[in-house]
């Protein structure tokens, strides 16, 4: 356990990989309802490489904090919990994951999000490295209901075997969506 001014890190430096891949920040805040599956869609992927789960849990009143501990006690070689005695705000909290990350690159999902195919992750970096043009990649999302119903499929329309280009407007209309992104940690930090 690591302690810093702002949070208290819950990890097992011995079993976690000392050069991750990938980094996946997950910002937490009384997502009880939804967390099992947010982390079980990220331990369940499909990877040829190394990964670090990064839960920031920002001081939820729910059982966030300790669902998210039991999973790092479960899966120590994947996951660590930042926690903190105030609640930071949600820039804050995800400044603070992005800080420790390790990865050379930087995935998100966060505690109510998750990840239902199992080579999202794997797809991603394979395009991410096969072109050194490419900064971010992504894909498509949809929005399902609390019982299970698909409320939007396929929002951005992406055709699975075509290659589409995104700018920073597409982002910022909220075209793309965190959960689906995948970028080079190095230039994350630097829009912080």
């Amino acid at each position: 356990m690591i302690m810093n001014h702002a949070y208290v890190e819950h990890a097992d430096w011995n079993c976690l990989p000392s050069e991750p891949l990938v980094s996946i920040a997950m910002a937490t805040y009384n997502h009880e309802r939804y967390l099992q599956d947010a982390i079980e869609g990220i331990v369940q992927r499909c990877t040829d490489f190394s990964i670090e789960l990064i839960i920031g849990d920002n001081c939820s009143t729910d059982r966030t904090g300790e669902i998210a501990r039991a999973y790092q006690r479960a899966y120590p070689g994947i996951i660590r919990v930042l926690s903190g005695e105030r609640n930071v705000g949600m820039h804050e909290n995800g400044a603070r994951i992005i800080s420790v990350a390790r990865g050379r690159y930087l995935a998100f999902c966060e505690g109510d999000d998750f990840w239902h195919r199992p080579d999202k992750l794997r797809n991603q970096i394979h395009l991410i490295e096969s072109d050194p043009t490419i900064s971010l990649v992504c894909s498509s999302w949809r929005i399902i209901s609390e019982e299970g119903v698909i409320l939007e499929p396929d929002v951005l329309g992406l055709n699975k075997s075509s290659k589409q280009w995104f700018g920073l407007d597409d982002i910022l209309a909220k075209r793309v969506m965190t959960v689906t992104v995948c970028k080079k940690t190095d230039l994350v930090r630097q829009s912080l």
